[in-house]
């Protein structure tokens, strides 16, 4: 190739952008339906992989044998004692941090109530702080022209 040739491809190569350059950009709305349509194919090959990846733990489960069957179960009393110790741990960790900070000793105090089976009072306490609202009469309203421009 020489320089000639190489002149004429560059020229035909930035007529070209020109001519691109030229032309008017998309209008909005379809730049909002393209990022429409991109989310929905994303949302939608997500949903796909998802099945495939479910449809492979079903097919792959663990079949249940007869001694996993036979096995004795675990009792039931060392369940609340681990749940306990399980929760009094981040108040312990909590109350070291708060002593730490406030450079005296700090002391944990628990409260509970007992579940109650009838719990009318809490439904009246609500009917009694809902009834203490008093309903707002809309003020009068003025036409547009009332309203200022900024």
């Amino acid at each position: 190739m020489d320089y000639v040739q190489l002149a004429n491809a560059a020229a035909s190569v930035t007529d070209v952008a020109q001519v691109a350059a030229a032309q008017e950009p998309p209008p909005a709305w379809l730049g909002g339906l393209m990022g429409m349509a991109v989310v929905m194919i994303a949302l939608t090959g997500c949903w796909f992989a998802s099945a495939l990846v479910g449809k492979y733990f079903i097919k792959n489960a663990p079949k249940k044998t007869d001694a996993a069957s036979k096995a004795p179960v675990a009792s039931t009393a060392a369940a609340p004692v681990a749940s306990q110790a399980a929760v009094s741990l981040p108040i312990a960790v909590i109350l070291a941090a708060a002593a730490q900070i406030v450079n005296q000793p700090m002391r944990s105090v628990v409260i509970s109530a007992p579940a109650h089976s009838n719990a009318n009072w809490a439904i009246q306490g609500r009917e009694a702080i809902f009834a203490s609202h008093s309903a707002k009469a809309p003020r009068d309203v003025s036409g547009l022209s009332a309203v200022k421009k900024g």
